[in-house]
């Protein structure tokens, strides 16, 4: 399955950096990212830029921004040393996954990226309402 991924976004995205330097903010954004090597964080960030882990990505994995106007809090992705992703507009990658003829294979990969991100939320909420 990654195999066929990693050939979409290697055809089609392009190689940047994601690091403490140069943090990719998920907020409002409409990329797709597959992490070539490496591990992902990904933290939730309030306005006075205090940061709240989230999630690990595994290298293989992918991650998306998201549209998420009304709220204060915003998303970032931080790769560990040596961390390499590639990115895509959703678009493009949606459009590749026609020809490529992979769609459940990104609806798998994108179910990982949905359940790291409910679990930390669902910890946390169960947490504050003491259940």
């Amino acid at each position: 399955m990654q195999n066929k991924l990693s050939h979409i976004f290697e055809s089609h995205g392009n190689k940047i950096a994601a690091n403490s330097h140069a943090p990719v903010n998920l907020k409002n954004n409409d990329n797709i990212y597959w992490i070539c090597t490496g591990k992902i964080d990904i933290f939730a960030v309030d306005p006075n830029m205090k940061r709240n882990h989230i999630a690990r990505l595994e290298s293989e994995e992918i991650f998306l921004g998201l549209h998420i106007d009304q709220s204060e809090i915003g998303l970032q992705a931080i790769g560990i040393v040596d961390t390499q992703i590639i990115q895509m507009t959703q678009k493009h990658f949606l459009d590749a996954l026609q020809v490529e003829k992979v769609s459940q294979d990104a609806a798998n990969a994108i179910d990982v990226w949905i359940q790291k991100l409910m679990t930390k939320i669902h910890q946390e909420h169960t947490a504050l309402s003491g259940n």
